[in-house]
């Protein structure tokens, strides 16, 4: 009867270990895993989104924020009236899109790259994913640098409202920057880019 015990033990604790790996590797799975397509949306555990304004031919509302060195104007040249909001000018914008946050978040920092203009003309989103943590992995292509030829003060607020826009339309908890698949020591000079940019830029 004691052998029996001692198996009937033994085969408890290995049923138990194997679950306990398990767990642990899917709660660390790593985020380059979850790259294998471009645009992958894991189940949305992080804010609770408004519905977006629905537009004719399949267009969507976004919420676009620009520094305030960035000249917004209309397609006659005007300047663009602009809602103040923590320091950032922020736009309505409708956009063709469908319902899902990433892809309306695409659609949102396209618009952003169109309205900073110089030096940010072939800057393209190339994917979007989210991890489990809500924290929303941007990829630019490597154009993306190429405008940033300002100072620190600029720099910040530029970063500011890029992330404004990103969280504003993804509901994420964080965001992070990758350029050409890679993750990159600074955006231009005056801030790291290895980390999600929450705690230096949400300020």
């Amino acid at each position: 009867m004691s052998r029996n015990k001692a198996f009937i033990i033994a085969g408890l604790m290995l049923v138990t270990a194997v679950v306990a790996g398990w767990l642990i590797a899917k709660q660390f799975v790593s985020v380059d895993q979850t790259r294998e397509a471009p645009l992958i949306e894991l189940q949305n555990n992080g804010k609770q989104l408004a519905i977006p304004k629905v537009g004719p031919d399949n267009t969507v509302s976004v919420k676009v924020y620009f520094p305030d060195f960035v000249k917004l104007q209309t397609a006659d040249g005007k300047t663009r009236e602009a809602q103040q909001v923590a320091g950032l000018n922020v736009v309505e914008r409708m956009v063709k899109s469908d319902f899902s946050p990433l892809r309306v978040t695409e659609a949102a920092l396209d618009e952003f790259f169109k309205g900073l203009g110089k030096g940010f003309e072939g800057a393209k989103v190339a994917a979007l994913f989210k991890d489990r943590h809500n924290v929303v992995y941007v990829d630019m292509t490597a154009e993306f640098l190429k405008g940033f030829n300002m100072d620190a003060a600029d720099e910040y607020n530029l970063m500011r409202a890029f992330y404004r826009t990103a969280t504003a339309n993804s509901g994420a908890e964080d965001i992070k920057i990758l350029v050409a698949g890679k993750e990159i020591e600074s955006f231009g000079g005056h801030f790291f880019g290895f980390y999600p940019m929450k705690e230096t830029f949400g300020m």
